[in-house]
């Protein structure tokens, strides 16, 4: 993702930010990482984590208002089309 000529809003889940913001800063900004009780509020940390799994029925919703450039996902946990991925 480094080498790629994508930067931005990067939509990745808790786990993952963390290490998001040390591998891609400054090309990406992370939706979510582990300074959450510092710098997210509830309603954030609900929204990423609901943006992310393909259950959730305010998915599309969300994602269009995160509007990502870019995402992390983890197999089986995110799918633009509403079905649970591979």
């Amino acid at each position: 993702m480094r080498r790629s000529g994508i930067s931005g809003r990067l939509l990745v889940g808790f786990n993952e930010g963390s290490f998001a913001i040390w591998a891609l800063y400054p090309k990406f900004r992370v939706s979510l990482d582990g300074r959450y009780e510092e710098l997210y509020t509830e309603g954030t940390l609900s929204d990423v984590r609901c943006a992310q799994e393909a259950s959730c029925p305010e998915q599309g919703r969300l994602l269009t208002a995160i509007n990502p450039d870019a995402v992390i996902a983890r197999t089986g946990r995110f799918d633009a089309g509403g079905e649970a991925g591979a």
